[in-house]
């Protein structure tokens, strides 16, 4: 015999002003679509589906967004809603959550992810619902009833994921679980497995998540037999690129369930320290669906708050602890540095690798090194090329190769303020032998390398070599072509 569903809400978990109005627009076009879908019925009845813990959600900070969060899933939370989300955390994360339902009901949560350099990111995470106990009794004709003793039910789940970028454009995941429902002695056990992709449009800031879930083996009470609660999510979120600001919107399909919409977002007020959220969730019949909250970190501890109201059934607090810890990792194309304080709120997301560049080489006082301002769009950022072997006299190229790129980019709007703020990155190379200059050069895309250039010219004759690297290099940048 299968144990009765708690009344629960279906819960899913958080995006920053664009610089790109197709960003908006698409992000807009989500909203359209998720709220029309939301009213619209599966064909068959509902709440015929077990193991309805599993669409409890995990993490505060999704709960205040109304759970639309498949879009980032970039913490040890999101392990949950998108398995593709963390893999490109930075560092190591320790997260824990234990809250209290509805009357005795609990729920607590563990989850770690532990980044694998550049192999993706390892995640293992547990789920366990305490259902509380009640009163055992014998109900018989003519007798008074009898207690004999107590009945207690729970459910738990453990699960390893994976999760790796394929693409600079392209991530995904997988989790492996194992869980169980127990009803007094009745138990069922089930393996499951949940799919997950995370997509980076051109437009910086802009995601599209995707992802499958419990689909797996029936739970089976004696002679009964309950299939997992399959759920697909689609989102879309926006962020700035400094992530003070986001929005996210959400669609999510359970078997035999209501398809239902969400919408959220987070605003950091003071960067890296305190955030407020709200979010709405169209899924929620016990009350009006909307939820607020706020986080709070200080150094490598972030406490997320959860105001989640049920109506009748009481206001629901919900509080997760997050530690992250540990060196940040090296993403392909580079070492992290720190980043600026007032460029970015959080450091749990970090779809960009960011890298430190070598102290600059001039030739004279009369040297002009570029000067980019920290209102200047987050695109493009050239490092210093370095000098590998060669006369000490041409040690100035260092710079000069540099300010090629800069003067073009800040003509155009789109130089960066700093390496961790940018979408492209070069970075390069230059020997001199004779009077031949030879220069090599990678640019990347968020991290991953997108090209390989080689340049060869007469070391006396630099300004031909200059024009060849400079529309090289910009050709491969879609937002400096003609008409973008």
């Amino acid at each position: 015999m299968r144990k009765p569903a708690p009344p629960l809400r279906r819960i899913r978990p958080p995006l920053p002003l664009a610089v790109h109005c197709s960003g908006l627009f698409l992000l807009l076009l989500s909203f359209a679509l998720v709220f029309p879908l939301s009213s619209a019925r599966a064909d068959s009845a509902a709440g015929s589906t077990a193991a309805s813990f599993l669409e409890l959600g995990s993490g505060a900070r999704a709960a205040a967004m109304g759970n639309a969060y498949a879009a980032w899933s970039d913490d040890v939370y999101g392990l949950y809603f998108n398995p593709a989300g963390p893999a490109r955390i930075r560092r190591k994360e320790l997260g824990f959550v234990h809250n209290t339902l509805f009357q005795d009901l609990s729920y607590s949560y563990l989850g770690y992810l532990h980044p694998l350099g550049s192999r993706g990111t390892l995640g293992l995470n547990a789920a366990y619902v305490d259902l509380g106990s009640v009163q055992r009794t014998t109900i018989a004709s003519g007798q008074n009833n009898q207690t004999l003793g107590t009945a207690s039910g729970s459910d738990w789940m453990v699960g390893l994921s994976y999760s790796r970028p394929l693409r600079s454009f392209l991530d995904l995941g997988v989790t492996l679980k194992v869980l169980q429902e127990k009803l007094d002695d009745a138990s069922a056990t089930a393996f499951a497995a949940d799919f997950g992709a995370l997509f980076h449009p051109p437009v910086r800031g802009l995601t599209v998540g995707l992802s499958l879930a419990n689909l797996g083996t029936r739970l089976q009470f004696d002679r009964d037999e309950e299939e997992l609660p399959l759920t697909l999510r689609t989102a879309v979120g926006y962020r700035t690129p400094n992530e003070r600001w986001g929005l996210s919107a959400e669609m999510d399909w359970t078997k035999n369930q209501e398809i239902s919409g969400s919408v959220g977002g987070e605003f950091w007020i003071l960067p890296r320290h305190l955030a407020f959220r709200t979010g709405f969730n169209s899924g929620v019949d016990v009350d009006n669906g909307f939820s607020a909250g706020a986080a709070f970190r200080w150094n490598d501890l972030t406490l997320d708050y959860a105001f989640v109201p049920f109506g009748e059934l009481g206001d629901q607090h919900q509080v997760s602890l997050t530690y992250d810890f540990g060196a940040e990792r090296t993403l392909p194309g580079g070492a992290p540095a720190p980043v600026p304080e007032d460029q970015a709120p959080s450091t749990r997301s970090a779809t960009t690798p960011v890298y430190q560049p070598s102290p600059p080489v001039r030739p004279d006082e009369n040297w002009i090194a570029p000067q980019v301002t920290g209102e200047a769009p987050a695109l493009a950022y050239v490092f210093p090329f370095t000098y590998q072997s060669g006369p000490e006299e041409h040690q100035w190229l260092s710079e000069g190769f540099r300010e090629i790129f800069w003067h073009d980019w800040r003509k155009a709007g789109v130089a960066a303020a700093a390496p961790n703020a940018a979408r492209f990155q070069l970075k390069g190379d230059y020997w001199v032998v004779g009077d031949i200059i030879i220069v090599t050069a990678n640019l990347y895309d968020e991290g991953y390398r997108k090209k390989t250039f080689q340049w060869r010219g007469d070391v006396n004759k630099i300004w031909p070599l200059f024009e060849a690297m400079r529309k090289g290099v910009n050709a491969e940048i879609p937002e400096l072509q003609p008409g973008y």
